[in-house]
C-alpha cells in the first residue's frame, strides 16, 4: 500500500481504518492532492497479493453514488519491472449513467495523468 507514493502522482497518505496486517476487506482513507486540493477517499482492498497484485474499491464522500474499482500489478519484464494499472467506474445515478461515456473520457484522463512514468 505505502508504495503508492512511488506510483501514483499526488497520493499523500493513507490510514487503515483498523488495525492489524493489511488484507483483503481491510478500509482505509486515502488523501491524494488533486489540482492543488487535497481529497479525501474511502477505500477497501478486494484482493492483496504482495508483492504482485492490489485490487480496491474506491469511494467518494462526496459521490457514494459512484466507485472506482482499481488493479495494480507488478510484472517482470525484459529485465524490469512494470507496473500495469486498470480500472473500472460504477454507479447508481442516473446522471452519471447518461453522461457515462463523456465522464469515462475525463476520468481515464485524470487517471493516466495520475500515474506516474
Amino acid at each position: 500500500q505505502e508504495r503508492k507514493k512511488e506510483w501514483m502522482k499526488g497520493h499523500v497518505s493513507i490510514e487503515a481504518f483498523e488495525p492489524g496486517p493489511i488484507r483483503a476487506g481491510s478500509t482505509a482513507k486515502l488523501t491524494i492532492k488533486e489540482g492543488g486540493k487535497l481529497s479525501v477517499y474511502d477505500e477497501r482492498i478486494l484482493e492483496w497479493d504482495p508483492p504482485r497484485s492490489l485490487r480496491t474499491a474506491v469511494t467518494s464522500p462526496k459521490m457514494k453514488s459512484m466507485e472506482m474499482e482499481c488493479y495494480h500489478r507488478l510484472e517482470e519484464q525484459a529485465g524490469t519491472t512494470r507496473l500495469l494499472f486498470a480500472y473500472e467506474c460504477r454507479t447508481t445515478s442516473v446522471v452519471f449513467k447518461l453522461l457515462g461515456g463523456l465522464f469515462g473520457f475525463f476520468a481515464e484522463f485524470q487517471a493516466r495523468s495520475f500515474m506516474r512514468r
